[in-house]
């Protein structure tokens, strides 16, 4: 099957040095999953952004102009916080682990958000600003054009930032890159980055990734090996936490938020049928079928007022 070999390859390349380049290579040259199209920017990114946008809207009083940013795992190009920028955001800050953001990719990313932008923000019938014609050379650039901040290398689990500084917190389809107890401990630092009656919208994709390469397994597949031979599969260059909706539920509320909305893709009788027929590992014998059927989930947390 496609997918083993894609998935030897990536094992492979995350025993390499310079990894993260050699992934980026494959990206870009092989795979082509960069730099993307405006229709996937539509259907895809540059709409999940608008949907954060939305549900904040939606579902708080947060004022976006004032508001101080804050995402992790900003990625290669950008389109959440350059769809931020046109829609008002000033001030935010962006980390990665490691230094993933490419200029070039950057100003592609500006190009067809400009060109696509009515298309984008018909969805929340909102205008919107331009990002103008002027191309970014350096990261001061960013900051000085469109009032983005990025900081890499540096760790989500120990940001450094002062205590109740953020205002929100956005993160888009990273949480199921990211192991269990390091998710744990970003959410514990967030508790205490965030202001009092602060939000965080999380979208996470809890589907194989691997099914989107290859058509001949379910986006289930990854739940039928044990947690040993996961380990044995899982790479770091494209790893997969495989957690449930309960998983991350119980760390949004652990860690002292309060869910105020929520968006889940249930199961339908195919992926139910599915489920059923590829005989789940016992490993995952605490969720329901509908617990484990749960595809992706989009999820906006409130701080409490109280600081605990």
């Amino acid at each position: 099957m496609k997918w083993i070999l894609k998935a030897i390859i990536q094992k492979a390349i995350s025993y390499l040095p310079s990894n993260e380049q050699i992934n980026y290579f494959f990206q870009t040259k092989i795979s082509k999953n960069f730099p993307v199209s405006e229709k996937e920017i539509i259907s895809g990114r540059g709409s999940r952004a608008v949907e954060h946008l939305s549900f904040i809207r939606n579902h708080t009083n947060l004022n976006i102009s004032n508001a101080l940013f804050f995402e992790f795992g900003a990625g290669l190009d950008l389109p959440v916080p350059l769809v931020f920028y046109m829609a008002g955001v000033n001030r935010q800050i962006l980390i990665d682990i490691e230094p993933h953001v490419r200029l070039s990719l950057v100003n592609d990313m500006i190009k067809k958000l400009n060109n696509c932008s009515k298309k984008l923000f018909s969805k929340i019938n909102s205008d919107c600003r331009s990002l103008g014609e002027k191309q970014i050379s350096s990261l001061t650039d960013l900051k000085q054009n469109f009032g983005i901040e990025y900081i890499a290398p540096l760790d989500a689990r120990k940001t450094g930032f002062d205590d109740c500084s953020i205002d929100c917190c956005t993160n888009t389809f990273t949480l199921e890159h990211i192991p269990e107890d390091d998710i744990w401990k970003i959410f514990k630092e967030l508790y205490r980055i965030i202001k009092p009656g602060g939000i965080v919208s999380c979208f996470a994709d809890m589907n194989d990734h691997y099914a989107y390469f290859d058509r001949t397994i379910t986006v289930y597949n990854f739940l039928k090996f044990s947690k040993s031979t996961w380990r044995w599969i899982n790479s770091d260059v494209h790893y997969q936490n495989r957690l449930r909706y309960a998983d991350y539920k119980k760390i949004y509320i652990d860690c002292g938020f309060e869910i105020i909305h929520e968006e889940l893709n249930l199961p339908d009788e195919m992926h139910l049928k599915a489920l059923k027929e590829i005989k789940v590992n016992k490993d995952f014998s605490k969720y329901t079928l509908q617990e484990l059927g749960i595809r992706s989930s989009k999820t906006l947390l409130k701080k409490s007022k109280t600081i605990r």
